[in-house]
């Protein structure tokens, strides 16, 4: 450009250059192109600037890293701006505060580069706020070559590159010897703050060459009001150069350029600067170092280091941000030649006349007319564009919607072997990130047993040929791999393609056929025999054991049932049972049954199977393992014959112990019979016999009878040897009965019985012999408990009442009890605390409760004495 903004000689030219570019643009549709952007990667980018926010200079740098970033086609970048004041707060409380409020604020955010802006920020940055943001890349924009160079020889120079600020104190000069060639001094004006001395320190190095030239008047460090004082009397071949004044001598805080405005209005010389940002505010101009370029220089290199760049490969730069820039008002107020300024300079503030304009007029009148002639056409071409504009875009939305929300991996290749276009499910699948898989050649992820068979894949489709149902295995993040299923296309050099991930499949594919070769391997070895019928309990399956089982071949097993090889009653039996759990859909669980061998003999086979449902429901079959269990089953008939025959021989020590009781418990009704026949015959044979005497004489002989008879009734239930089946039984009964039994043998003991029976209790399900069996053992035992009681304490308390669901039968006696250690051994078998006996009782009674599904067990009385307690279900079946 010239000296000044625009040249009004070259508008018409303009004018018509823009008109025919409006004209193509408008006109020609058919040629227009609506390309796709590819979704670009999010990155999250933290700038910490030295300064408040108000700073004029962090502006104009923040508009060129926005700048930047909105124009890239490689990341979606999230700006977090942090403006630190530390020019105002220059204290270690305030660096704290700070560098605690950041690391707190941005803990949960990943932070892919930290652009820092000034050196104060970059000090911080790289001094207690580094904990924070350990391993983040660094920016450091305009800082000093100072610092550039201390970062060259610092550790941190491996994630850490930067712009300079750029010391261009020799274009400032010569601008100001052209524009003023009598300049023989210059007033160098600065403040006290950290940025105010790094402005004079770049000033004072660049002013070295011209010493032996010019005169320096220092003014830096100064309060402002002297300040003011001094710029306003400086001789007359004097020009200003300012640096900052963020704080004064006296500690006022200023803003650099409000500053500045109160120098320029005082000093009676030009006045010179270093930065754009005091264009406008009382500086001439010159080279400047524009903010705003080095805003878009730090953005550049930030979306490099992102791009994949080490920080330590890229050196520090910043030559290139200034701009040629000169306020036309100061040019004017001290009398500058604008001829002297260089070519291609730009100028602001200057006033135009409206002949200025006249370029402007006539070329937008020109426009106007030539718009005027094509309006009908331009109206029409725009309509048909718009409408295939919009018919594009929304087929390219739905496109793309579709190929961001698919659950198979989607993308675009080149034949050189690198992605173009990633879908997200690849992130989801192999957990890189996109920018890393398009890093590298996709050929790189591939497992090595498999490349060879991609470059071949890869080779047909650049032949334009397809490629369906490829598979092959890719790796992921975590060094595993997983198995992609290709279906591929080709369009000249670029191949689109979609992958299914079946790694679940071909590992569901692999454990199937490992479990089927495990079964049959199991079913080859096992003991038992494996089975399959279907719904109709036909045999579809069985393992050789099976087989061996029923000793027939497998052609007379598989289409049979199971009640085939039973005998009639029990495959009647078990197929009833049968029907009843298929009707149900219900498992088959320990379900004993007899079968008849190939050779005629009996087996006996525990099955347990499971139902066969398929997905509406329906019953298909059992599958399940039957046992033998022939030989326990014959065991199991032993121990029970040994059992009750143990059982018998039990009771009849117990009774024969009662012998004499018993025989004086007989004798005693049998004597009262006979005496009371005799009294009857007696009164027969007197002349007036007394009819009523007589009846109650013969009721005593029914009573004594009926007490013989019950008597001899308990004592053959107890004895009998036949297995009977459980029934409903009274425990009162049963306790009664007993009681009578004992009641002699009570009376040789001096042992008072006294119960406390609960006369509403429910019926158990029990053998009523067993039952008395068990309730002798407790008397009795209780009565030798307290052989050595005195004669007055010797007295047995039993109890029956009803708890809950059960019947609870207690015996207490008041002898010395049992040690505690043999509270559990009392039940064992042969354990006995007396020196006779083999200790079988309490063993046969927890035996025969255990059998009637109940629970017995002993505890000390704290009064002393023991009580055994005995706890039955009720019978619910009368219910």
């Amino acid at each position: 450009m010239s000296k000044r903004l625009v040249n009004p000689a070259l508008l018409g030219p303009w004018c018509l250059v823009i008109l025919i570019s409006l004209i193509w643009q408008i006109s020609v549709p058919a040629f227009a192109q609506v390309q796709t952007q590819s979704a670009l990667s999010a990155k999250n980018v933290l700038v910490l600037y030295s300064e408040d926010k108000a700073h004029p200079a962090h502006e104009l740098t923040d508009r060129g890293i926005r700048s930047a970033f909105r124009s890239n086609k490689l990341f979606e970048v999230q700006l977090y701006n942090e403006y630190l004041d530390l020019s105002r707060f220059s204290g270690p409380g305030h660096t704290r505060a700070v560098t605690d409020y950041i690391g707190r604020k941005y803990a949960g955010l990943k932070i892919d580069a930290i652009i820092t802006i000034y050196p104060a920020a970059l000090d911080m940055l790289l001094g207690k706020a580094r904990a924070g943001f350990r391993g983040v890349p660094i920016v450091a924009c305009e800082i000093t070559w100072i610092q550039a160079e201390n970062l060259e020889r610092s550790p941190s120079r491996g994630l850490t590159t930067g712009v300079v600020l750029g010391d261009n104190t020799a274009g400032i000069m010569d601008s100001a010897f052209r524009m003023r060639p009598g300049t023989k001094r210059v007033a160098l004006v600065a403040g006290t703050s950290r940025n105010d001395v790094a402005g004079e320190s770049i000033f004072r190095k660049g002013l070295e060459p011209y010493a032996a030239k010019i005169d320096l008047i220092d003014l830096t460090k100064l309060p402002m009001q002297e300040t003011l004082a001094r710029v306003g009397s400086l001789p007359p071949d004097t020009i200003v150069l300012y640096s900052a004044i963020f704080t004064d001598g006296a500690g006022q805080s200023f803003v650099p350029r409000e500053a500045l405005a109160l120098i320029s209005q005082a000093a009676n010389a030009p006045v010179f600067g270093l930065y754009d940002s005091y264009m406008g505010y009382g500086i001439v101009g010159g080279r400047l170092v524009s903010f705003e370029q080095q805003g878009r220089e730090a953005a550049t290199l930030a979306l490099r280091i992102m791009g994949g760049e080490s920080p330590a490969s890229i050196p520090f730069g910043g030559e290139q941000a200034y701009v040629d820039l000169y306020d036309w008002r100061q040019l004017r107020r001290w009398n500058l030649s604008v001829d002297a300024l260089p070519k291609g300079s730009i100028v602001i503030n200057r006033k135009f006349t409206l002949w200025d304009f006249r370029y402007y007029i006539i070329g937008a009148v020109a426009f106007f007319l030539a718009e005027t002639a094509l309006i009908v056409f331009l109206i029409v071409q725009r309509r048909r564009k718009k409408v295939a504009e919009e018919e594009l875009m929304q087929k390219t939305k739905e496109l793309d919607q579709f190929f961001n929300v698919s659950l198979d991996l989607k993308c675009i290749v080149n034949t050189d072997a690198y992605f173009l276009r990633l879908n997200p499910a690849w992130e989801r699948t192999l957990g890189y990130t996109l920018e890393e898989l398009m890093a590298k050649r996709f050929l790189e992820f591939v497992h090595p047993d498999d490349l060879g068979r991609t470059r071949e894949a890869v080779s047909t489709l650049a032949s334009q040929q397809k490629v369906a149902s490829f598979e092959n295995r890719y790796r992921c993040k975590d060094g595993t791999y997983r198995w992609l299923e290709w279906s591929s296309a080709s369009d000249g050099k670029l191949i689109y393609a979609a992958a299914r991930d079946v790694t679940e499949r071909k590992q569901a594919g692999q454990a199937l056929r490992e479990s089927e070769e495990r079964l049959r391997d199991i079913t080859f070895s096992m003991g038992d025999w494996v089975w399959e019928v279907d719904e109709n309990g036909v045999y579809t399956y069985s393992s050789q054991k099976g087989f061996d089982l029923l000793g027939q071949p497998r052609e007379e097993v598989i289409g049979k049932t199971p009640f085939d090889f039973m005998p009639p009653d029990e495959a009647k039996r078990v197929a009833a049972i049968f029907s009843e759990i298929a009707a149900n859909k219900a498992p088959i669980k320990d379900l004993e049954n007899w079968n008849i061998r190939g050779n005629g003999e009996s087996i006996c086979l525990l099955t347990n199977g499971v139902p066969m449902v398929d997905e509406e429901g329906n019953l298909k079959g059992y599958r399940g393992v039957d046992k033998d269990i022939t030989e326990r089953k014959r065991a199991e008939a032993e121990v029970a014959r040994a059992r009750a025959e143990l059982l018998r021989v039990e009771r009849s020590l117990r009774l024969s112990e009662l012998t004499a009781s018993l025989a004086h418990e007989l004798n005693q009704p049998l004597a009262a019979i006979l005496s009371n026949a005799q009294a009857a015959l007696r009164f027969l044979k007197s002349d007036k016999p007394d009819l009523k005497e007589f009846q109650e004489i013969m009721q005593d002989i029914i009573s004594d009878d009926q007490r013989a008879g019950n008597v001899i009734r308990s004592l053959r239930s107890m004895m009998k040897r036949e297995e009977r089946e459980k029934r409903p039984t009274i425990l009162n009964d049963v306790l009664n009965d007993v009681i009578q039994i004992f009641r002699s043998e009570a009376i040789f003991r001096n042992v008072r019985i006294e119960t406390e029976l609960d006369g509403s209790l429910p019926p158990v399900l029990g053998d009523k012999g067993q039952l008395q069996q068990v309730v002798l053992n407790i008397i009795m035992n209780g009565a030798e408990a307290m052989s050595r009681n005195p004669p007055g304490q010797r007295k047995l308390i039993l109890r029956t009442q009803r708890k809950h669901h059960s019947i609870w039968v207690t015996g207490r006696d008041f002898g010395p009890g049992i040690d505690k250690e043999n509270l559990e051994r009392v039940f064992q078998p042969f354990f006995t605390t007396k020196g006779t006996g083999l200790g079988m009782g309490l063993a046969i009674c927890s035996s025969i409760i255990k059998d009637h599904g109940g629970r017995i067990w002993a505890e000390n009385n704290p009064d002393g004495g023991a009580t055994l307690f005995i706890e039955l279900p009720i019978d619910e079946r009368g219910k």
